[in-house]
């Protein structure tokens, strides 16, 4: 099971479209039925309003609550969803009484513009989980005709399938892998798991750490074997290190955990390390209580001295910690799954808070990636507020141990594969390229000869054309998988275009070269991936050495090599930013946000790029954007962007409303007491008149003045004395103004306004607060740290 080449819901078109997601608002209801944890449902929100904003006709929402036992009850409604999601979206949801059967079918056919419906939960009926337990605890297994006809019934609400739920990936339920749809693609939250275990176990930057802790052995021994085909170097602690020091090392262990049947598996764990070359490290120092309780009497034990009877070890201590950093600082991906300690009693989370400590600074500082896999691990991460400072936290518990573990997830394997265009310079490409093109035309012409415009003796004729070009091109028009993955979202003429494309970057590549070294608008090749990344961390370091010009280049490359990399293009966004070149900073992270929207630095970064545009508004709505993808109300830095810009934007609002009343009568141009001084003279004084700006003129004054925020700045600086000799005395200024008086041009903006003293002064002018560019909407020098 490839995790890489899934559909994702940016490859779908949902113009249109009733979008059927299985989504897990599996949420906490107190004994009022109030919801007291939203996170689930939060989660769902950026791929729900992906689907209303690019116009799907209706957004049916699917999800089970609770263990309700195939049969309905109250306790276990999703009615309660209802409110909390309303809110949340910030417009009504229709509530199904059912999820299957006539009644549903009937709402959703009325729903329309981008109506959202919430289903019944799907546990209501045995169908759905394919079993229950009877009142006596026998398991019961559901009828499989009727399975079938439940899946029938789902399948018909909708035209594109979503599953936005990875935590029950790992369940084979007809909500997971019965909905029998042409497109079955990956949500947000979906995509973002797929993505980051792609990243470790298929592709990682190594070396590659694993983290392992845990109770039992016999736990985890399918997990660790897997991990030992592809990491470099495996750390072994929490309370399953003592099985294995025990069982290698003869320690006395005490009264601290020892799995028997795990013990008979170390030997052949560790002869696997040996053989791969895997490098296992396991704690030399603990810290041991005379009981498991949190109030515990501690103590401290060594490999040498053992842990004496009656005691137990419940962490690890100063020196195991030393080795566990050690193995993190040389690493270049982590994965991390089980603490190493009992952190859950304070005395005894000191090893768990160091380990975690160490990861979060390598992710902030070092560019590695780290992932928590889930479980107690991601409680670690939410219990000390760092979720937001590690690369990626999965939801999914079971679902990520049965990956990490090297088991295919149904609910995975049943979505499409995407389409992976072969380039044309590729020894497939007469085969793939030119299919995908047939299948394509196929498709435009069956679609015309049904929808009404053509006479009968015309799709006759359409038909005949049809079944000619599948005959010739080997492709079956009928296929709908086939047909999805061939056109995906894009019409006939886009994949013509790309088609094009091809073809002349395949007569480039013949003229001026190797033609095997671009992609070619193709997938990269693992060995370009690497090139890319390595090229990527270059880029990194000459961003640690200011060298922006360079940084620049080394994205550009990695870009040329992996053109569809949101982190090159956000990353390559922050260089531009640092080169104050906001403008190309934008574009490239508009790039990246239509890639990637959950890849939340990405909208930082354009959110910085507005900003320093002049664009507070746009801005603001940018880090509003990542404020929502990232959860949990956001990170410190994306909530100060989006307050400084908010602030921003707020001022300007205040200075539009206050500027006619704070000058009654003035106008630019009109002297006189209370009014502004005669800019034309102004011009003139400064020696051009008010020209387009350039050498040897002042920029256009009027347009300059019908700017609210320079006219208040002008205002209170002419009503001013004391500020105009202020602003006089700097001797920057007085070096302009003799510019200006000797024919030289007006000085580039952004250059004045980087002189900090003439900024302060600028804000005084304009009545004090607001933050520039570099006072708080997204400091690109604070962004820097947790570059990708």
């Amino acid at each position: 099971m490839s995790l890489s080449n899934k559909l994702s819901i940016t490859d779908v078109d949902l113009k249109g479209k009733r979008v059927l997601i299985r989504v897990d608002f599996n949420v906490p209801l107190d004994e009022n039925k109030k919801i007291t944890n939203n996170q689930r449902i939060v989660g769902a929100l950026p791929t729900i309003k992906y689907a209303v904003e690019h116009g799907a006709k209706a957004v049916i929402l699917m999800s089970h609550l609770g263990r309700p036992n195939g049969t309905p009850n109250p306790k276990y409604s999703l009615q309660p969803v209802v409110p909390e999601l309303e809110k949340l979206l910030g417009k009504s949801v229709t509530f199904a009484p059912d999820c299957v059967g006539a009644e549903v079918e009937g709402i959703v056919a009325k729903a329309d513009g981008g109506a959202v419906v919430l289903l019944e939960n799907l546990r209501f009926h045995i169908e759905e989980e394919g079993s229950a337990k009877d009142k006596d605890g026998n398991k019961t297994k559901a009828d499989k005709a009727k399975v079938d006809e439940f899946r029938k019934g789902l399948t018909a609400l909708g035209d594109v399938y979503i599953n936005d739920a990875f935590g029950t990936a790992h369940r084979a339920h007809s909500s997971m892998v019965g909905v029998d749809l042409p497109q079955k693609a990956a949500g947000f939250l979906m995509k973002k798991e797929l993505d980051y275990f792609a990243q470790a176990l298929e592709a990682p930057q190594r070396p590659f750490l694993a983290i392992l802790g845990g109770a039992k052995v016999s736990d985890k021994i399918q997990l660790i074997d897997n991990l030992l085909d592809k990491v470099n170097t495996l750390i072994i602690c929490g309370g399953m290190a003592f099985t294995f020091k025990k069982t290698l090392d003869g320690m006395s262990i005490g009264n601290s955990l020892f799995d028997e049947a795990g013990a008979k598996t170390v030997a052949s764990l560790m002869d696997k390390a040996k053989q791969k070359g895997v490098k296992v490290v396991l704690p030399v120092d603990y810290i041991t209580a005379d009981k498991f309780d949190k109030d515990a009497n501690t103590g401290k034990a060594s490999d040498a001295q053992g842990i004496p009877d009656g005691w137990m070890g419940l962490d690890c201590g100063e020196e195991s910690i030393k080795l566990y950093r050690e193995a993190i600082d040389n690493a270049k991906t982590i994965l991390w799954n089980g603490p190493a300690g009992v952190f859950e009693f304070e005395k005894f989370a000191s090893g768990t808070k160091a380990t975690l400590d160490a990861v979060v600074d390598g992710a902030q500082n070092a560019g590695k990636i780290v992932i928590i896999g889930g479980g107690d691990t991601a409680t670690v991460a939410a219990k000390y507020g760092v979720e937001d400072k590690l690369s990626h936290v999965s939801t999914g518990g079971g679902a990520s141990l049965e990956l990490l573990e090297g088991k295919e997830l149904p609910g995975v394997t049943a979505l499409s594969k995407k389409i992976k265009l072969t380039p044309l310079n590729h020894p497939q490409a007469d085969q793939t390229s030119k299919q995908r093109l047939a299948l394509a035309i196929c498709d435009f012409l069956t679609t015309s000869a049904n929808d009404g415009t053509l006479t009968a003796e015309d799709k006759d004729s359409i038909d005949v054309a049809v079944n000619c070009i599948a005959e010739s091109f080997k492709v079956d028009p009928s296929d709908k998988n086939a047909l999805a993955a061939a056109v995906g979202s894009q019409n006939l003429l886009q994949i013509y275009s790309v088609y094009e494309k091809l073809k002349k970057t395949t007569a480039g590549a013949s003229a001026g070269g190797d033609a095997s070294s671009s992609p070619a608008g193709g997938e990269p090749t693992e060995e370009q991936k690497k090139e890319a990344e390595a090229l990527k961390s270059k880029g990194n370091a000459a961003m640690a050495q200011k060298d922006y010009k360079s940084a620049v280049d080394l994205y550009t490359q990695a870009l040329a090599l992996n053109p569809r990399n949101a982190i090159f293009l956000s990353n390559r966004a922050a260089a531009h930013s640092a080169a104050k070149d906001h403008a190309s900073a934008r574009a490239d992270a508009d790039a990246a946000v239509a890639l990637d929207p959950t890849y939340t630095k990405a909208w930082s970064r354009l959110g910085l790029a507005r900003f320093a545009l002049g664009d507070a508004k746009g801005a603001m709505e940018a880090y509003a954007r990542g404020i929502e993808y990232e959860g949990n109300g956001g990170s410190d830095a994306m909530k100060k962007g989006f307050e400084t810009a908010k602030r921003r934007v707020d001022e300007m609002q205040a200075e539009e409303a206050d500027l006619p009343r704070s000058s009654p009568g003035a106008t630019p141009g009109a002297g006189g007491p209370g009014g502004m001084p005669d800019l034309g003279s102004l011009a003139s004084m400064f020696g051009g008149g008010g020209g387009a700006g350039g050498g040897g003129g002042m920029p256009d004054l009027s347009s300059i003045m019908s700017n609210p925020m320079f006219a208040n700045m002008a205002q209170n600086l002419m009503s001013n004395p004391d500020m105009m000799n202020n602003l006089m005395s700097n001797p920057r200024l007085r070096e302009m103004a003799n510019q200006f008086g000797s024919g030289g041009g007006m000085p580039d903006l952004n250059s004045l306004m980087s002189d900090p003293n003439i900024a302060e002064m600028a804000r005084n002018m304009m009545g004090g607060g607001g933050g520039g560019a570099g006072g708080g909407a997204g400091d690109s020098g604070n962004d820097q740290g947790s570059r990708q």
